[in-house]
């Protein structure tokens, strides 16, 4: 995320918000990582997962003036943090992680205001945009084990809730440990390498079927 902001969204200060708990002291860690190894400024936000109220954080990275805000926070606080920004004229633009929502409609839902979303990015972790080509084989193995809700308007509405669906972990993709349906179901296209770097600068190696392989979407269409 940093690494988009700071190439894609030309960001040379990025505001920052995360949890105040482990999850977010790891994610925290590797943004500081790749903030130094890049050179950008990163000024961080770090809040509790069940702070009701945004506003003092909000106004706190308002007032570092960051180019980007990422939001890295589970879903709630990121309902709070989107409308907040808004309520305080915020036009900037906010990337949210992947662990931010399961739902963008209801993401939308909460927040009150499409408007809001004019300047949002969303982390995903797809090879492809959810009801994409690539994702087809995903789907056609859910209409097989969920025909009826399947047939329901916007169902599946969501690729982390489908894939968890199967009983898979999400939180494993970025570990390159997500465990692989069977071969015969999976397409030739599915299957990718991943590489995972080190801090002492190796890299591991895992070959995985996997649909997902961190992208970053702008959410216009909301």
């Amino acid at each position: 995320m940093v690494q988009f902001a700071a190439e894609h969204l030309k960001g040379k200060k990025i505001g920052y918000i995360n949890h105040d708990d482990a999850y977010g002291g790891w994610n925290l860690e590797a943004a500081e990582f790749q903030a130094k190894k890049i050179g950008v400024d990163l000024q961080v936000q770090s809040i509790n997962p069940n702070l009701t109220d945004v506003t003092a954080p909000m106004l706190k990275i308002r007032a570092t003036n960051p180019d980007v805000l990422l939001i890295t926070t589970y879903a709630r606080p990121v309902s709070l943090l989107v409308k907040k920004a808004h309520e305080l004229g915020w036009n900037k633009p906010i990337v949210i992680a992947v662990n931010g929502t399961a739902d963008l409609k209801q993401l939308v839902e909460n927040v009150g205001n499409k408007e809001a979303f004019k300047n949002v990015y969303l982390q995903e972790v797809m090879t492809d945009v959810a009801g994409g080509p690539k994702l087809k084989w995903v789907y056609d193995m859910y209409k097989s084990y969920y025909p009826d809700l399947a047939a329901k308007p916007g169902y599946p509405a969501d690729l982390h809730a489908l894939w968890h669906s199967f009983g898979h972990d999400r939180g494993q993709c970025a570990k390159g440990r997500r465990p692989e349906p069977d071969p015969r179901e999976v397409p030739d296209s599915a299957v990718a390498d991943q590489v995972r770097i080190r801090r002492d600068g190796r890299s591991d190696r895992v070959d995985r079927y996997r649909p997902c392989g961190p992208k970053i979407r702008h959410l216009p269409e909301v």
